[in-house]
C-alpha cells in the first residue's frame, strides 16, 4: 500500500505485485532509451530472490498534489512506464510486477519516499556516465541525492551500446560489503542469462608471493558461495588498477563493481578508480553499494579497499 504525502502523490498504481514476497526491488524509470535494459536487470534480480519488481516513474512538480494524470508530462511518463511493465511481464519466470506513476518535488524525493513506503530491499537506478551534458548532470545529481538519503542496497547501472545478450560478467573486487553485493548481484544476473562469471582483483608488479597468496585467498572466499554458475577467480596483473580493469572489461559483456566507502556517490562517480572504470569499461557497467556500508574487514580487504578509493596507486 502506497500512502500519498504532501511531497509525493500517486497518479497511477498498476500491476499485480504481491506484498507477501520477502524481496522487493525498485527500478526507477526515466529514460525511454534505457528503461528496457534496467527493467530486464531488475526482473532478473527479482526472479533470483523469488521476489517482486516495482517500476517507478516520477513526474516532478513544485506542487505534487496539483498534478493530474492527464498532464502532458504525466502522460509521457505513463507511456514509458507502460512500456517498462510490458517488458517486465514478458518472461518465463512469473514474478509479481507493480508500476507506480507518482508526482514529487524532485526525482530523488519520489524515489526515496516510494522506497520507504514500499519497504524495498534494493534500488536500481540508471546512469549515463560523465557530465558531458545537462542531462548527465541531472542524472548524476539524482543518483547522488538518492544515495545520500537511502540506507538500502543500491545499484547504479550505466547503460551503453543498446540491448545486447550478456554471456560473460566481470566482477573486480576490493573486499568488503560492497564487493560482496557486487558478487551476489553478478551471480544472480549470470544465473538469469546463463552467463559465465569472473571475479578478479588487480595485483601490482611489486606484490610478494605472500601477498599474491593473500589476494588469491580473498578471491576464493568471495566466490565460495557461487556454486550454481560457472565462476573463475583471477589475479589481474597490472600497474594501474583502473586501466587494468578497463582493458580486462573489453573481454566481457557486463562489469559489476562494488562502491567505495559510504554516503554520497559523488566522489565515486566523478573522482575515483571506480569512476574511471565506469567511464572506460566496455559494455554495461553496474556499481553496487550495500546498505549500511561498513569497513573492509580483514587487513587484505582494507588494503584493497584503500587501493580502490585512491589512497594508493591508481
Amino acid at each position: 500500500m502506497v500512502e500519498d504525502s504532501g511531497s509525493v502523490t500517486t497518479l497511477a498504481d498498476l500491476g499485480n505485485a504481491n506484498s507477501e514476497r520477502e524481496y522487493r526491488i525498485l527500478v526507477s524509470i526515466a529514460n525511454p532509451a534505457t528503461c528496457e535494459t534496467l527493467i530486464r536487470t531488475g526482473r532478473a534480480l527479482a526472479a533470483a530472490h523469488d521476489g517482486e519488481l516495482l517500476a517507478l516513474s516520477v513526474v516532478v512538480s513544485d506542487d505534487p498534489r496539483s498534478v493530474d494524470a492527464g498532464d502532458p508530462d504525466a502522460e509521457s511518463r505513463r507511456e514509458v512506464l507502460d512500456r517498462a511493465l510490458a517488458v517486465a511481464e514478458d518472461g518465463e519466470d512469473e514474478i509479481p510486477v507493480r508500476g507506480l506513476l507518482r508526482a514529487a518535488e524532485s526525482p530523488a524525493t519520489g524515489i526515496h519516499e516510494t522506497a520507504e513506503e514500499c519497504d524495498v530491499d534494493c534500488l536500481l537506478l540508471g546512469w549515463h556516465g560523465g557530465r558531458s551534458s545537462e542531462t548527465d548532470v541531472i542524472i548524476g545529481n539524482v543518483v547522488d541525492d538518492v544515495s545520500e538519503r537511502t540506507d538500502r542496497d543500491l545499484l547504479v547501472e550505466r547503460v551503453g551500446g543498446g540491448i545486447t545478450p550478456v554471456d560473460s560478467i566481470l566482477v573486480p573486487i576490493a573486499g568488503g560489503v560492497h564487493s560482496s553485493l557486487a558478487v551476489s548481484t553478478a551471480r544472480d544476473l549470470a544465473l538469469a542469462a546463463d552467463a559465465t562469471l569472473t571475479v578478479g582483483t588487480v595485483v601490482g608488479p611489486g606484490a610478494t608471493p605472500d601477498e599474491r597468496d593473500s589476494y588469491a585467498e580473498m578471491l576464493e572466499e568471495a566466490t565460495a558461495d557461487v556454486d550454481d554458475v560457472p565462476v573463475e577467480a583471477r589475479l589481474l596483473d597490472g600497474e594501474s588498477i583502473a586501466e587494468t580493469i578497463v582493458v580486462e572489461s573489453r573481454n566481457y559483456d557486463l562489469t559489476v563493481m562494488g562502491a567505495t566507502g559510504t554516503g554520497s556517490l559523488e566522489d565515486l562517480l566523478f573522482d575515483s578508480v571506480t569512476a574511471k572504470v565506469a567511464r572506460g569499461a566496455s559494455g554495461h557497467f553496474i556499481i553496487a553499494r550495500r546498505s549500511g556500508g561498513g569497513s573492509a574487514g580483514s587487513g587484505v580487504r582494507r588494503l584493497l579497499s584503500g587501493l580502490f578509493d585512491g589512497s594508493t596507486r591508481r
